[in-house]
């Protein structure tokens, strides 16, 4: 079995991966007197306003995008986090609403949004959150309120449309480009600058062991007399883009998910004829790091330059 030293992580979310463009899907009627999908203008709706569909596990809810955030905001980041960052949190998860409204709804549910961090992004009701925060929930909840609240109706857009705003947990150093995840190169989400050490975030790093052995289990097709580890290739950012390990090639995505690796900032060394591997960070790395807004928020930026650092190119539109 392979081992773990200083496996810890405090992480609000891990990844949004999803398709860029899908085929849009038959949506039920909205409430009466709201306002539906027709693209609003820039600063001409509030989100109490904006109603949408989301499936949360085998229920359909139709609510305010008010109530969606502060259940999407409280279950990707802590309420812990600096109020700049949660407020950076709030404008991306809207912003990440609507381009799923208006650019590329989901090929996985019919509904505009659903609570699932693999799918589209992470939501919790009212109910768990007060289960959950217990004796803190009243100071908790006005923190997450006001972190959507003092941003409402802000999104990101990049062309005159709604930004892909994904977001992840750390990174190492820089953030990774959305052409290296997923082939799709959009010109906000290139690789950045990011503050994040072991110093600054716990259980940034973690070490993983496998033996000979093991790999040769895991790795269909491995061949024990071919080098442990070869051809390693590198993305912009650092991240492994691919490697051969045992005679078998794997990309640095295929890796992760075999060994179940936090992100693909990794390091790789033989050790006693086995694989060491180093992980820094956690998530697909691209767009805003969380961990990463929260220490610059702490550094004095503000919501407005912690996004603009992290989706260059974008503008606010809002208010």
């Amino acid at each position: 079995m392979k081992s773990r030293i200083a496996v810890s992580f405090f992480a609000a979310a891990f990844s949004i991966a999803l398709p860029l463009f899908n085929l849009p899907q038959e949506k039920p009627l909205p409430p009466q007197g709201s306002l539906w999908y027709e693209f609003p203008e820039p600063g001409s709706f509030a989100d109490a306003e904006l109603f949408i569909t989301l499936l949360d596990g085998d229920a359909t809810l139709t609510i305010s995008m008010e109530d969606y955030l502060y259940g999407a905001v409280a279950a990707e980041m802590p309420a812990s986090f600096d109020k700049e960052a949660l407020k950076a949190q709030a404008v991306a998860l809207r912003t990440y609403a609507m381009y799923k409204l208006n650019v590329s709804p989901s090929a996985n549910h019919s509904e505009d949004i659903c609570s699932s961090s693999s799918c589209c992004a992470a939501w919790k009701s009212d109910e768990y959150l007060r289960e959950k925060w217990g004796d803190d929930y009243a100071v908790y909840s006005r923190i997450i309120r006001s972190a959507v609240s003092s941003t409402d109706g802000e999104y990101l857009v990049y062309g005159g449309e709604p930004a892909l705003a994904v977001f992840h947990a750390s990174s190492s150093g820089q953030t990774e480009s959305s052409a290296a995840v997923w082939g799709k190169s959009l010109p906000y989400l290139i690789s950045v600058d990011t503050p994040e050490s072991a110093e600054t975030v716990r259980g940034f790093e973690e070490e993983l062991f496998f033996t000979k052995d093991e790999l040769l289990s895991l790795l269909d097709g491995a061949d024990g007399n071919k080098p442990l580890i070869a051809d390693e290739v590198r993305t912009e950012s650092g991240r492994l883009a691919s490697v051969t390990l045992c005679g078998v090639s794997l990309s640095g995505r295929e890796l992760r998910s075999l060994l179940g690796l936090g992100s693909t900032a990794v390091e790789l060394s033989e050790e006693n004829g086995g694989l060491r591997i180093t992980t820094r960070g956690r998530g697909h790395g691209v767009g805003m790091s969380q961990f990463g807004a929260d220490l610059m928020a702490k550094e004095g930026a503000d919501y407005r330059e912690i996004l603009s650092a992290y989706y260059p190119g974008t503008e606010l539109a809002g208010k």
